[in-house]
């Protein structure tokens, strides 16, 4: 025994690594999509509608039905999302959100995945864990809101969605997503809040989470969402305009067909508009 180590010196030493080893063990299970979900909560993200209430508000709204935040018909150039460290761009496709009759903070999902050339079939779920409003005198003080809203919030959710596994390179997409929505004035229905898409900083349906192998030897970070990307600083960046820009050091990794595709969209009138949407798109 060290001389100047008494057996009390020698417990209190063994309780100082018995934390430490307790607090590294708890930071490195908390996952990224955890930290997100604190981040919201704790109004350090997603705050582009103004200050939300830290009121709990899911017992009063899940009576109300939430399919249409995230079904709306938004153009699946925008639907940007990546999967693994090189940022390889995932494309996904929700074709139905349902309700749980019986469970109704539970939603049954179906869909579709593209990486590369790579498409497969998904089914899973969202199951809510926050519904949380934002601050009315933030709300009517914006131009987009005072005279088309009656509420407008943000929904938090787990996601769980298993790729059909008799496909190629398929697993389990999961993590938490989060969605600002609104009822409109005179009307008792909830919407995904576009309010102000096109604004600077806009998005929405933010998805964070990782993307597993059935064989559970793979396990790869995989966010998406409408617009922008969340918690991906460096595969992106802002254009003048401010709509997103994939960083030029990863167009190699399926991004350049976005950059395509917007160019074509800015060159093509009306009528060429027409036509293009009568092409098969890729999910279909």
């Amino acid at each position: 025994m060290h001389p100047t180590l008494n057996f009390t010196g020698m417990k209190k030493i063994k309780w100082f690594w018995f934390v430490l080893l307790f607090v590294t063990i708890n930071a490195t299970a908390q996952t990224e999509a955890d930290r997100y979900v604190q981040s919201i909560l704790k109004q350090e993200a997603y705050i582009l509608n103004g200050t939300r209430l830290a009121k709990e508000y899911k017992p009063a709204y899940l009576k109300y039905n939430f399919s249409l935040t995230w079904m709306d018909d938004i153009d699946n150039e925008w639907v940007l999302g990546f999967i693994g460290d090189d940022y390889e761009r995932l494309r996904i496709k929700l074709l139905s959100v349902t309700k749980d009759v019986k469970n109704p903070g539970t939603y049954f999902v179906r869909g579709k995945s593209k990486v590369k050339n790579n498409i497969c079939d998904f089914k899973g779920t969202f199951q809510i864990i926050h519904i949380r409003l934002y601050n009315e005198k933030d709300r009517f003080e914006k131009e987009f809101y005072k005279d088309s809203t009656y509420k407008n919030g943000i929904v938090i959710a787990k996601y769980k969605l298993s790729e059909n596994a008799t496909q190629k390179h398929t697993g389990v997409l999961e993590g938490i997503l989060a969605s600002n929505w609104y009822i409109p004035k005179k009307k008792n229905k909830i919407y995904l809040d576009d309010l102000m898409n096109g604004a600077d900083g806009y998005q929405n349906n933010q998805f964070v989470g990782v993307w597993k192998s059935h064989n559970k030897k793979e396990v790869k970070r995989c966010n998406w969402g409408d617009s922008r990307i969340p918690h991906v600083d460096d595969c992106s960046v802002c254009s003048g305009d401010g709509e997103f820009t994939p960083n030029r050091n990863y167009l190699s990794n399926g991004w350049q067909s976005f950059i395509d595709a917007k160019e074509a969209r800015n060159a093509i009138d009306d009528e060429d508009i027409k036509t293009k949407s009568k092409i098969k798109e890729w999910w279909e």
